[in-house]
């Protein structure tokens, strides 16, 4: 039996969850969360947690995080959730209430940048209705009109 997924803000005491979030990620999952190969650092995770320029959500499930997204004050997303947690709809609830939450604080476009190659990520855009700006063969910059 599965348990619940809950989503809340991100808050500073969030950051352990944060990590070992980041840190159940495998090399190719951080190559298309940071397009290297970046393992996130303790202080990487709490800047996360609680810097005060963008809003960080988390979809918990138990005590665990199983994915979180951003939504940083330039308008761009970004999301990522475990590996064993994927095709349960997580993005798709992070990304929902980002898009809420992006509209209840007034912005009038979001955006997010993927490698060509993550299918999964450009998907999620297709989904939420995102389109291509701008395409290379290194990255892909999507955009939503709210």
């Amino acid at each position: 039996m599965s348990q619940q997924i809950l989503l809340k803000k991100a808050e500073k005491e969030d950051w352990t969850r944060i990590l070992q979030l980041y840190s159940s990620l495998d090399e190719v999952d951080l190559e298309y969360r940071f397009f290297n190969l970046h393992r996130v650092s303790a202080d990487e995770a709490k800047i996360i947690a609680g810097r005060p320029d963008h809003f960080a959500l988390l979809a918990l499930q138990g005590e665990s995080a199983i994915g979180e997204a951003t939504l940083q004050g330039n308008g761009e997303v970004s999301v990522v959730v475990q590996k064993q947690s994927r095709g349960m709809g997580v993005a798709r609830l992070l990304v929902t209430e980002l898009i809420d939450i992006a509209r209840s604080k007034g912005f009038k476009k979001l955006r997010f940048f993927t490698l060509p190659s993550n299918s999964k990520m450009v998907g999620l855009g297709r989904a939420f209705g995102f389109r291509v700006l701008s395409h290379s063969s290194m990255e892909e910059e999507w955009i939503l009109d709210l």
